[in-house]
């Protein structure tokens, strides 16, 4: 972990930044915000009550000050690996949706709410179609969803039935019925 210093005008933009947000702060009355991020009520109170202009000039002090960042490798490993797991999920809904999950399937698999789902589908453009029942696979198609299942196993859910419906272009709401009427429980 190695802190730089705020010695030219792209760092002490970044500090002039910090002092608005820490203003806005203040003026809101987020007293626990202030403290958390290392400054006392009344440094917050003096950054509210300053111009733009001075603002500016004080952040320019920064680099003369010394003041520092320090970024913790390991805190932004955690934001980089919470990011990438939120763009993962982000995804698979996507994913999910498009290949014809069903709102309860998503709601049980993701926690997703019937507004969020609605969302998710007229976002796809998708509102109007991929609706009601679908026809049933054949007893061939039944035996290809169910192998592919059973060598699956490792896999999450979610991502096995993405991948069933990928190897057999079966609806992911119809693979979910075929499977919770057979042999085991998806969930």
């Amino acid at each position: 972990m190695s802190p730089f210093s705020f010695k030219d005008p792209v760092c002490s933009e970044l500090m002039l930044q910090v002092f608005l947000y820490i203003g806005r702060l203040s003026k809101n009355g987020e007293v626990e915000q202030i403290r958390e991020a290392g400054f006392t009520l009344k440094q917050a109170g003096r950054l509210e009550r300053m111009s733009i202009v001075e603002l500016h000039e004080l952040s320019s002090l920064c680099s003369v000050a010394g003041v520092r960042l320090t970024a913790k490798e390991d805190l932004i490993d955690k934001l980089f690996d919470t990011h990438d797991r939120r763009t993962k999920e982000s995804q698979l809904i996507v994913d999910m949706i498009k290949a014809g999950a069903s709102y309860s399937n998503m709601s049980l698999l993701f926690g997703l709410s019937k507004s969020d789902f609605i969302g998710q589908r007229k976002a796809l453009n998708m509102a109007g179609e991929d609706t009601g029942r679908f026809e049933q696979p054949d007893e061939p198609t039944e035996a290809l969803i169910w192998g592919l299942w059973c060598r699956n196993k490792k896999i999450d859910v979610r991502e096995r039935l993405l991948k069933v419906h990928k190897a057999t272009g079966v609806k992911v709401r119809v693979i979910w019925e075929f499977l919770n009427r057979g042999q085991e429980a998806v969930v």
